[in-house]
């Protein structure tokens, strides 16, 4: 984002590392669901963390 001249960028992590962990088993339930989103809204912006996220979310100004 920075070399295409975005400014000001902030990065976060949508699922956070949670989001592998649900994505590697077949069953999960309610108590799993609200783990991984609050491993995700506790760590979304640390970035040695959020990077463990499969999907990022970048935002700034042009």
């Amino acid at each position: 984002m920075l070399a295409s001249g975005i400014r000001d960028v902030t990065v976060i992590g949508l699922e956070g590392p949670g989001g592998f962990a649900l994505e590697s088993v077949t069953e999960v339930n309610e108590a799993d669901y609200a783990a991984a989103i609050q491993l995700a809204r506790t760590f979304a912006g640390a970035g040695h963390i959020r990077d463990f996220s499969n999907h990022l979310l970048g935002s700034g100004l042009a």
